[in-house]
């Protein structure tokens, strides 16, 4: 049964194993949060975490969405996989230790970022049709992969920081306002691919004896 809108304003638990929540909309104005074993599915013409609300995906989930929009907090999961037409986050999104995060689905272009991404040292984030940021940062202390069609593609940093001393799978391009910042103050942020700057700020720091840790 498909209702027209879900709307979560206080606490809500998921448990228990291949379930499925469909919905013309899913609104989260509260905590949601996912414990299962097997993937949980949550299907919806538009998914919003809305500005002050949580969503920690615990456990394994899969949204199909045509539109999702983080302006709140999202936390995990072991294994989620957001499939939307289109896809933003302009609030806080971590992908914790051994989380994996893949986001496909969208046009290309149609993975925005103008808040917080923050992948831990062993997490991985998978952006499967590029990835663009205007404004916020990303900072990638564990893997982050940008694709297209299982190749190699372009994130574009037309504003914000890229930042982390991790390793980016895939092509980065600075230009606008910008900033590329390797490392955690010390480090060295990997980029397996093709690194341009076209306009921007590249944030070096030079000193000490030892590679990426002085």
């Amino acid at each position: 049964m498909k209702t027209n809108t879900i709307k979560v304003v206080g606490e809500l638990a998921l448990s228990g194993d291949d379930y499925v929540i469909a919905a013309n909309r899913f609104i989260n104005e509260g905590k949601v949060s996912v414990f299962n074993g097997q993937p949980a599915k949550i299907q919806s013409d538009e998914f919003h975490n809305k500005k002050n609300a949580t969503f920690n995906a615990l456990g394994s989930l899969s949204v199909n969405t045509s539109k999702f929009t983080n302006d709140g907090t999202w936390v995990g999961g072991k294994k989620v996989e957001i499939s939307a037409d289109k896809f933003q986050n302009a609030g806080s999104l971590t992908v914790n230790i051994g989380d994996d995060l893949t986001v496909k689905g969208q046009a290309v272009g149609k993975a925005t970022n103008t808040g917080t991404i923050f992948v831990d040292a062993a997490g991985k984030l998978s952006f499967q049709s590029g990835y663009r940021q205007t404004a916020g940062s990303t900072r990638i202390d564990g893997n982050v992969t940008i694709e297209r069609n299982g190749k190699k593609a372009a994130g574009v940093l037309a504003g914000g920081e890229l930042s982390g001393i991790g390793k980016v799978n895939g092509n980065v391009v600075s230009r606008g306002f910008a900033k590329v910042k390797p490392g955690d103050s010390p480090g060295i942020l990997s980029i397996d691919g093709n690194f341009r700057q076209r306009q921007g700020v590249l944030d070096i720091e030079i000193g000490g004896t030892v590679l990426g840790s002085e």
